[in-house]
């Protein structure tokens, strides 16, 4: 029975990565398809029921989209963009393993001449999410720094 369990497991492993890393060059970076150079603020979750999550996307958006933006500008410019990405829809799987996503998290992005130039995952934004200024002032301080950095 237990031998039975592994083999199983085995079998789901390889199913999954081997759909996950179907028509993809190894080591080949991944670039959001269709989207122009700049800047990305990827909030990557799946499809479940998610208050943390939700508060994660509301919040974010207030940041980058609110009155009092400190990212109005490049905002309106298009050098900054947030999008909302489901990992868990086919096709979408690759996401997991491209951006060593374990569970709904933030991903900043750097597009450069239509191709990814580098990201950051943001595993600590979880840990932040609960309290409104603290998150909202973390999310800047990193958006920032990943912007000098590119520079």
């Amino acid at each position: 029975m237990i031998a039975f369990a592994i083999v199983s497991m085995l079998f789901a492993v390889r199913d999954i990565g081997g759909s996950a890393f179907a028509g993809r060059e190894e080591g080949a970076p991944t670039a959001l398809a269709g989207e122009p150079d700049g800047y990305y603020v990827v909030l990557f979750r799946g499809s479940s029921y998610c208050p943390t999550c939700d508060l994660m996307e509301k919040l974010s958006k207030e940041l980058l989209y609110g009155p009092t933006s400190p990212f109005a500008r490049d905002v309106k410019e298009g050098k900054l963009s947030f999008m909302v990405v489901n990992f868990e829809k086919p096709g979408n799987e690759h996401y997991l393993f491209d951006y060593d996503l374990y569970t709904t998290t933030i991903v900043l992005i750097e597009q450069r001449d239509g191709e990814q130039a580098r990201w950051k995952n943001l595993q600590e934004s979880w840990e932040h999410a609960e309290k409104t200024g603290d998150f909202k002032e973390y999310l800047a301080g990193k958006i920032r720094d990943f912007e000098r950095e590119g520079r």
